[in-house]
């Protein structure tokens, strides 16, 4: 898997292109905000037999995927006409949901009683991405791949933990951070993506942009450890100096 994340990351420029002697007239410089709802979830890992079998093999039964985002402010500096460089300052939501349930009571059960709980864990990351942007065409449409890494620093964990009961009413607890754990402030991975640019005039552009991205370091150097991972469909809107 590894090695076809290296292929992916390198394609860009093993196909790198001329540099067009009529794009040194234009500006090389846009920026851009961007937002993508994210499909979030984790692969967790553990050396210790018995944590693989008894622990995380229940996280991974009752543990689920969650809907996150990304938004943020993007720098574009061209090289040509067909490749750029990507960088800026993003804000994003990562991690997964828990749910358990629905249970059952010896009697006399509570009054009411619960019948399940959601717990919404939120990574809050600050993100600094640092991508390579081919294009294949070089019109108004322009079809691209991009690749490369993305520095994570962390920002907040939050869980927010909704009770719902048998009567229909809901109880909401919000725990901001852990005591027994110390997440890895900074973390980093691949990015990868393929989309298409749309110029709606000279100086604006409309992106639209499927990705993937993968930590490759764990949130937190624990027993078992534990990868963030997600995919979302990045729009944004780019102003060309």
């Amino acid at each position: 898997m590894k090695y076809v994340i290296a292929i992916l990351l390198l394609f860009p420029f093993l196909v790198f292109g001329q540099e067009n002697k009529e794009a040194e007239k234009r500006s090389r410089f846009s920026i851009g905000g961007t937002f993508s709802l994210d499909y979030c979830y984790r692969h967790g890992v553990t050396n210790d037999p018995f944590l693989e079998k008894y622990v995380l093999s229940t996280f991974n039964d009752i543990d689920i995927p969650k809907i996150g985002f990304t938004t943020g402010i993007n720098i574009l500096f061209r090289l040509s006409d067909r490749s750029v460089l990507q960088s800026g300052i993003l804000f994003s939501q990562k991690g997964w949901a828990t749910r358990t349930g629905p249970f059952t009571f010896m009697p006399p059960a509570p009054v009411p009683a619960p019948i399940e709980v959601y717990s919404n864990n939120k990574y809050e990351y600050i993100d600094i991405p640092f991508l390579f942007k081919f294009y294949f065409t070089n019109r108004k449409f322009k079809l691209f791949i991009s690749s490369g890494i993305v520095l994570n620093v962390f920002a907040r964990y939050c869980d927010v933990v909704d009770i719902y009961y048998d009567d229909g009413t809901k109880d909401r607890e919000v725990y901001i951070g852990d005591d027994y754990v110390t997440f890895n402030k900074l973390t980093f991975g691949a990015n990868l993506g393929i989309g298409v640019d749309y110029a709606i005039s000279q100086k604006f552009a409309l992106t639209l942009q499927p990705t993937f991205g993968y930590q490759f370091n764990p949130i937190a150097d624990t027993p078992i450890r534990y990868y963030l991972y997600s995919g979302g469909i990045i729009t944004g809107v780019f102003y060309k100096f």
